[in-house]
């Protein structure tokens, strides 16, 4: 509760400074803000709601702070979508680059609403920059070539909009869009295809009859909207080429007369006397083209968070962006200044008797009280303030040290802590003393015949490091203690620290934080779990992503495949999870409205625990009776590649001997080298290293444990030199099944 309104009170501040400072200090509520991103998530989405408030009006602010704003694997869709709004906000020409390329990499994810977002996002990015409008255009077209259907449509909406924009139509891309429409099944996707071979037919006179075509085929089985658009195209090709479209645009109108919807039936009445007027005195017939080719407004894709700059900061109407029920407006500012008094600092009164008898003990002693200078007194309250300060600039000096390398960050942060242990063992008290001495002399209570001595208690308290770390201040210290002279009363004292245990093994692969690679390998085809006749008609394959899942960097991504092979459409398949308590799963859904040979994925993150214990799922189709099915994970799958150099590969198989070592020698039945690598990252998921001697390097870790995994084989040139495999893992299972499985492939 305290770290809550700890929180609160930073975000306090920061809207006080947003509303009240001068231009020039408004920035200086960034990185508190950025700080509270470390809270519950509750907090993180309040804050970045806030954020992505003041983002659309001063996106300099964050722009330093880019990469804060990157998904993570971990974030809530919340989290990840108000992320996406930000970064697309700060978006400018000297970082859209990076922008760019971050976003690509969320399309690979399995979670629609995401997925979509993230392709609106690089929309709004080429809408609002001009210089990467093409570029945008073209990945945007790439992605209409991607498995996933959502995807496919979502890039369609986009590149509609985006097309709008452009002075010159790209004809390639709009040919390109139209043979998309009998595999393109999203309603509203479809729709846009349709409105852009309607609006720029002219582009392609031969091509747009045929799609007409094509949907007046399925136009009872159509959506309302994929419908309306249609008769537009009918229309629109009827008066551009009466001669060739006139029997297939008065079939569409036809169909459109007697369909189910009254909005698309009185459209076509009334479209049908518009073309064909039965009184001749009709004077809209000969304005028809006028009405339907006037050019259409441009789309604008502005921010969702624009237009809440009535409601405050931080408050539930903002948030909601809605005015709730006790919401006060902020004040206007006042008319008549304050008085300026008001802000006067009033006289130091010391209310601690202690205090009063060590700063006598101290004129006594001939200690000078000058207005510029500081006194030091031992006291508990005082080390505690000076660890929490130093501790607090630390970590603003780590926030501004954003694009340092690590090495040097990390001996930054090492000296830093040194300073506070040796500063620590000091006890002391700053205290300002802006009285004279006369006035220090009429303390009241006599303190004149006050002890000279300090408490050997109080000593011993002050002497104790404090570890209290104050992680939400909103200024920097360090710029006000700079300063302060500081008299220290006594040397620092040397203090002996406890004699540390060695951590073991598994703990010092623990603190170790290994770069992770992208896979090498990837499998083109799944495997499959469930045929139709088992699957009333669905058939279901499993296949290993080896990408991370965004739930848990632990969980490994299974990619299934629903595959309708009937010749109706089922409703529902349901897949529930029978899996024991330590296995962990992530991203389960149904699928819904399966058309026939359509083919949906479903990723999963799936928490094996480095272990090959299979999982099992009951799929139910529609009424019909559950299917159960399991599978395991072989122990290839279970491993993410990290990055090392060959130096820190040796170091770390010096480490990982013994009963963490398998090696055995081989029969000599491969000599070529590329064979045997692709054999290797076919079966495990590992990252090749650099071949030195004739020893081939492979390196990962496990999922779950984070616990480095090495592959080393010996591929000699001579005919007659000996040939191993070694593999070393502290996780002896793991280590132990992958050695059978490599050395079954290799001998």
């Amino acid at each position: 509760m305290a770290g809550t309104i700890k929180n609160f009170v930073v975000l306090a501040v920061a809207q006080l400074y947003y509303y009240l400072a001068p231009e020039d200090e408004v920035n200086s509520i960034a990185r508190p803000l950025l700080r509270l991103l470390r809270s519950y998530r509750e907090v993180q989405c309040i804050v970045l709601t806030t954020i992505a408030s003041i983002s659309t009006e001063r996106s300099a602010m964050f722009e330093p702070f880019l990469k804060s704003f990157f998904v993570r694997s971990n974030d809530s869709i919340q989290v990840k979508l108000l992320k996406l709004e930000i970064l697309t906000n700060i978006a400018k020409p000297s970082n859209i680059a990076i922008i760019l390329r971050e976003l690509q990499t969320y399309i690979a994810t399995f979670d629609k609403d995401f997925t979509a977002e993230t392709i609106n996002a690089i929309g709004r990015c080429a809408c609002n920059i001009e210089e990467v409008r093409d570029s945008c255009l073209k990945g945007l077209v790439s992605f209409m070539s991607n498995p996933n259907d959502l995807v496919v449509a979502q890039s369609v909406i986009v590149i509609k909009n985006l097309l709008q924009h452009e002075l010159t139509h790209h004809r390639d891309i709009i040919v390109t869009m139209a043979k998309l429409i009998d595999k393109v099944q999203v309603p509203t996707a479809r729709a846009s295809i349709l409105w852009l071979v309607g609006e720029y037919n002219e582009e392609v006179p031969l091509l747009a009859p045929d799609v007409l075509r094509k949907v007046a085929r399925t136009f009872a089985q159509e959506e309302e909207v994929v419908k309306l658009q249609a008769v537009n195209l009918a229309v629109k090709l009827l008066l551009k080429c009466p001669a060739k479209t006139e029997l297939l645009a008065d079939y569409v109108l036809s169909l459109a007369r007697y369909d189910q919807s009254y909005d698309i039936r009185d459209r076509a009445r009334f479209l049908r006397n518009l073309l064909n007027p039965s009184s001749p005195t009709n004077r809209f017939t000969s304005i028809a083209k006028k009405l339907f080719f006037t050019p259409k407004p441009v789309p604008s894709m502005f921010s969702g968070f624009v237009g809440r700059e009535p409601f405050q900061l931080g408050t539930l109407s903002h948030l909601l962006n809605q005015r709730c029920a006790r919401y006060n407006d902020l004040p206007p500012f006042a008319e008549t200044p304050s008085d300026p008094s008001l802000r006067d600092v009033g006289e130091m009164i010391f209310q601690d008797k202690r205090m009063v008898q060590k700063l006598e003990d101290l004129r006594q002693a001939g200690v000078s009280m000058g207005s510029t200078d500081f006194e030091e007194i031992p006291n508990e309250a005082s080390d505690a303030s000076a660890s929490s300060d130093e501790q607090s600039s630390e970590e603003v000096s780590e926030e501004e040290s954003n694009g340092t390398d690590e090495d040097a960050s990390e001996s930054s942060a090492e000296t830093a802590e040194s300073e506070e242990e040796s500063s620590s063992s000091e006890s002391y008290l700053e205290v300002e003393a802006t009285e004279p001495k006369s006035q220090i002399r009429n303390f009241p209570n006599g303190t004149r015949n006050a002890p000279s001595h300090l408490d050997k208690e109080n000593e011993n308290k002050g002497a104790t490091k404090r570890s209290t770390k104050s992680k939400d201040l909103l200024i920097d210290i360090d710029d006000f203690t700079e300063s302060i002279g500081v008299v220290p009363l006594a040397p620092s004292q040397m203090v002996t620290n406890p004699p540390c245990t060695t951590p073991s093994s598994d703990e010092k692969f623990r603190s170790r934080n290994f770069p992770v690679v992208a896979a090498s390998y990837f499998h083109g085809q799944g495997r499959e779990i469930v045929n139709k006749v088992a699957g009333h008609g669905v058939k279901v394959t499993c296949r290993f992503a080896r990408t991370p899942h965004l739930s848990s960097d632990a969980a490994c991504n299974v990619e299934l495949q629903f595959q309708n092979q009937t010749d109706r459409t089922i409703e529902l398949v349901h897949l529930s999870e029978q899996c024991p308590s330590n296995v962990q799963v992530y991203g389960l859904s149904s699928v819904k409205n399966l058309r026939s040979d359509q083919c949906v994925p479903m990723a999963l993150g799936i928490r094996f625990g480095d272990s090959t214990q299979p999982v099992s799922f009951a799929m139910k189709v529609d009424d019909q009776v559950p299917t159960n099915f399991s599978f395991a994970a072989p122990v290839g799958e279970q491993l993410r590649p990290i990055e090392l150099s060959v130096e820190e590969f040796n170091a770390l198989q010096v480490e990982l001997r013994g009963l963490n070592e398998n090696h055995s020698e081989l029969s000599p039945r491969f000599r070529d080298s590329q064979h045997v690598q692709s054999g290797v990252l076919r079966m495990a998921n590992v990252h090749p290293l650099p071949s030195t001697d004739d020893i081939m390097r492979f390196c990962a870790q496990t999922l779950a444990g984070k616990q480095p995994l090495l592959i080393s084989i010996r591929i000699p040139e001579g005919k007659h030199e000996s040939q191993w495999l070694t593999v070393n893992c502290e996780n002896v299972v793991i280590c132990s099944m992958l050695f059978k499985q490599l050395k079954a492939f290799l001998d």
